[in-house]
């Protein structure tokens, strides 16, 4: 657990499932991204602790008072190279903006998931969804970047 100004970043719990599904479609929403084909009609994003249940797969919250402000987790999707994972539902709401906190939960999702086994990671965006994604290279940890706008674009864009 980590934590800055009162806020603390956990493992989601099934309890958190609700909150988090609704701040993923409040931010879509406010970015004016597509609901349909997206995470918004995904129905994992109304489960999604039980969807990290796996080994090597994990979700983080943003957590403030009981209220959950953010998430991001890692997973093995289907289709991805033998040790790349894809960095799942990152999402933040304005409360938690600008403070760092994104960062932080970004940067212990890379850190766990080098922990985890893999060697790199992935990430699908939106145009309108990129602003809050502040990436770093580092070593030999790498993460693509692919604009869902774009299909075939891929951009290396983390490496730890």
């Amino acid at each position: 657990m980590e934590t800055k100004d009162g806020f603390i970043i956990r493992p989601i719990k099934e309890t958190d499932n609700a909150q988090m599904a609704r701040l993923i479609r409040c931010v879509i929403d406010e970015f004016g991204v597509s609901r349909t084909g997206t995470v918004y009609d995904d129905p994992v994003t109304d489960c999604i602790s039980q969807s990290v249940e796996n080994v090597n797969t994990e979700y983080w919250v943003i957590d403030y008072g009981g209220e959950i402000q953010g998430g991001c987790g890692f997973y093995p999707t289907k289709g991805l190279p033998g040790k790349c994972a894809e960095i799942v539902k990152y999402y933040l709401s304005p409360a938690v903006r600008e403070k760092g906190l994104g960062g932080m939960i970004l940067d212990l999702i890379v850190r766990r998931a080098k922990e985890a086994g893999y060697t790199s990671l992935y990430i699908k965006h939106s145009l309108r969804l990129v602003k809050p994604l502040i990436c770093i290279r580092n070593g030999d940890f790498s993460c693509w970047m692919v604009n869902s706008e774009i299909p075939g674009i891929r951009q290396p864009v983390y490496s730890c």
